[in-house]
């Protein structure tokens, strides 16, 4: 087979050819690239140009591809450029230690502390044994940072679900060195986090209220009845008429 005989060929004829043979090629190849590289591949006396350059490193992995009308599911090898992410870094070098909630009694949190952050506290507490601490301000219902509760950490890189067992308050984590006598050195500081209630909310807002559900009067707006209550009156309506009490 020639060149012009690849070329009448469309790109999902190609590939197929080339799995027939089991030649990998780049999902990012172009129709002519392919041609080129299977001229190499099968027929080496038909080429007449060099195979594209294969200069990254490539692994192969399965893709379970469905194949329409068939309703089959099948193997196929593709071709995975590693290069084509960047590596996720282990550390960013920053200070930094941030509060998420996740329902109301525990809130997630993840730091980094730099060595530099670290040498800087030691030298404020000037105590050596002093360790790395998370400390975990209650800010509701407080204008000082007055209620709080430590917990010891054993790396400068991690993460923690903080158990604070009160819903719907406020909370702020500092990370940090305690010293052997309790004194803090504060080396960041996270967001606010609000845990939040632990039923149904309880706020009955005008704003909420649709135009179908306000009532005006001459004494002024007046709160709409639930629903569960409307249908209970609907209910109680239909079942006295059915017994002839009204309209006599």
């Amino acid at each position: 087979m020639n060149r012009q005989e690849l070329e009448i060929k469309n790109i999902a004829a190609l590939r197929a050819l080339a799995k027939v043979h089991s030649i990998r090629l780049r999902p990012s190849m172009r129709k002519s690239e392919i041609i080129s590289f299977l001229l190499g591949s099968l027929w080496p006396e038909e080429k007449k140009e060099t195979a594209p350059s294969m200069e990254k490193e490539a692994v192969t992995v399965s893709k379970m591809t469905e194949h329409a009308g068939e309703g089959v599911k099948q193997k196929e090898k593709v071709d995975v450029d590693v290069w084509a992410y960047p590596e996720i870094p282990m550390e960013y070098g920053i200070n930094q230690v941030v509060a998420l909630v996740r329902d109301p009694w525990w809130i997630f949190s993840y730091w980094e502390v730099t060595p530099g952050g670290i040498d800087v506290a030691h030298r404020t507490l000037a105590d050596p044994e002093s360790r790395l601490t998370l400390r975990v301000y209650d800010l509701s219902g407080q204008t000082d940072l007055d209620r709080f509760w430590d917990i010891d950490i054993f790396h400068r890189i991690g993460n923690w679900y903080v158990d604070v067992g009160q819903p719907d308050r406020s909370f702020l984590i500092d990370i940090g060195l305690k010293s052997r006598s309790g004194a803090f050195a504060t080396i960041a500081r996270s967001n606010s986090a609000h845990t939040p209630p632990a039923g149904p909310s309880d706020r009955l807002d005008e704003e909420w209220w649709t135009r179908e559900e306000s009532v005006a009067s001459d004494e002024g707006r007046r709160l709409p009845l639930e629903p569960l209550e409307q249908r209970r009156q609907a209910i109680s309506a239909t079942s006295l008429f059915s017994q002839g009490l009204f309209g006599k």
